[in-house]
């Protein structure tokens, strides 16, 4: 093995940026794919007027659990990324922020599932719920009306929209540019035990400077992902909100 460290610089929590951000895509996507598999089992069952055996009750839970872990995700990565703007303000109007900041709070630190209440195929925080904060202070989370697959898609449309705001507004100085893992990460990599006899030569450093490379900020990236990612949530809130066919 090498002596190389990898230096997480700014550049590379803006790599984050971008790939966090096509993580929500892809849990909002599993999440939605749990609710739709749900509300088919519950009408499934009443038109069979037989219980359902589909429900995919845990797979909701858990992959609820993975988007609103991404909450704390991104908190982390706007304070590393240099973007000129703070956590607090970016979430100032962000529908449910604070709520979801709760709940994450509760499945993280608690190992604490809120969802316990099932009706008409949608899950739902049955209760309101009082736990202990990190400095032992009382945290109240008050039930919502809505059932968690809507709570999350207007949650995730809101902070989709507001994130990709605000990227947009930053100076082109501000979006940094450059490659996700430089020459001295390849090289280091290439010394690992695991590659064995499928090691390659790596080319010279005059050699790899002059490999075309994508020129694009991973900032813009995460800006079209992020309302790819709004798009779908509003796609699907609009599918929910109508009536129920004949």
């Amino acid at each position: 093995m090498s002596t190389y460290f990898h230096h997480v610089d700014a550049l590379a929590f803006q790599h984050q940026v971008a790939a966090t951000s096509k993580e929500l895509h892809f849990r909002l996507d599993e999440l939605i794919q749990a609710s739709k598999a749900s509300i088919d089992a519950f009408k499934e069952s009443i038109r069979t007027q037989k219980p359902t055996e589909k429900s995919p009750g845990n797979v909701f839970q858990y992959r609820l659990t993975s988007l609103i872990a991404l909450v704390q995700t991104y908190k982390d990565l706007i304070k590393e990324a240099g973007l000129g703007f703070s956590w607090g303000s970016l979430i100032a109007d962000v529908a449910h922020a604070d709520l979801m900041q709760r709940m994450r709070n509760s499945l993280v630190h608690d190992g604490y599932r809120l969802i316990a209440l099932w009706a008409e195929g949608k899950f739902y925080v049955a209760v309101n719920i009082r736990r202990k904060g990190m400095r032992g202070e009382a945290v109240e989370i008050e039930a919502p009306e809505q059932d968690a697959e809507m709570l999350c898609l207007e949650y995730v449309r809101s902070f989709s929209a507001e994130l990709s705001a605000r990227l947009r507004e930053l100076p082109e100085s501000a979006k940094l540019k450059g490659p996700y893992y430089d020459y001295d990460w390849f090289a280091a990599a290439m010394l690992h035990p695991a590659i064995g006899e499928f090691r390659q030569p790596m080319p010279s450093r005059e050699e790899y400077a002059k490999l075309k490379t994508d020129e694009s900020s991973p900032l813009d990236i995460a800006v079209g992902v992020l309302t790819a990612v709004r798009d779908v949530c509003e796609a699907r809130m609009k599918e929910r909100l109508q009536p129920p066919s004949a």
